[in-house]
């Protein structure tokens, strides 16, 4: 079993020691091939653009995908990033991979105002995350999808939140941890 996993910042391990990463936490606890194609700063349409060359001609069984925050914070809208994903996804049926939607997790304003810009509006970037995550769970359901909301388990730990982040953008150690122990608990392989 080969598993690719495709995304930005947040699947490449940004901010994190490579052994953080929730990726290698992922590789550290399977005997299966798992490939990290993570590209900080990468966006829906430029994982679309390189899904050929990084998933299709890989040749995996599985696919786990999480992009979207990049899309956001550049001020696009959560229906054109579902658009990119739906389209990688229907590439990646059509080659007989198995895809796993993650949702990002949400960014935490306050600390991203301070670590990265002042002039975005990061509570306008988080109703896209939101928005991105209700339609990729109702796409999942509607078609046999196995799919992981990040942003609501993210919203839960409310109490908890800053954590879970390093820069208000990118994720602590911590924050890695919990997305590997949800996919973990999704059973993604069967």
């Amino acid at each position: 079993m080969k598993v690719i996993c495709a995304g930005d910042s947040l699947t490449y391990g940004y901010g994190v020691s490579h052994n953080q990463c929730w990726v290698s936490l992922l590789k550290a606890e399977n005997s299966y091939e798992i490939i990290n194609k993570g590209v900080n700063g990468d966006t829906s349409s430029s994982l679309l653009n390189r899904s050929h060359q990084d998933i299709i001609a890989l040749k995996p069984s599985h696919a786990i995908v999480m992009c979207g925050t990049n899309d956001f914070l550049m001020g696009g809208s959560a229906h054109r990033t579902f658009d990119n994903l739906k389209f990688l996804y229907e590439e990646m049926a059509n080659n007989s991979i198995k895809t796993v939607f993650l949702t990002p997790p949400p960014v935490y304003p306050s600390l991203a105002k301070e670590q990265w810009s002042s002039y975005i509006n990061y509570a306008n970037v988080n109703i896209k995350i939101k928005e991105l995550g209700e339609l990729i769970s109702f796409f999942s359901k509607a078609n046999a999808i196995k799919s992981i909301n990040l942003y609501e388990i993210f919203q839960r730990l409310c109490d908890e939140y800053s954590q879970f982040y390093s820069d208000g953008i990118h994720l602590a150690a911590k924050g890695h941890l919990l997305i590997y122990n949800s996919l973990k608990a999704l059973n993604i392989f069967d």
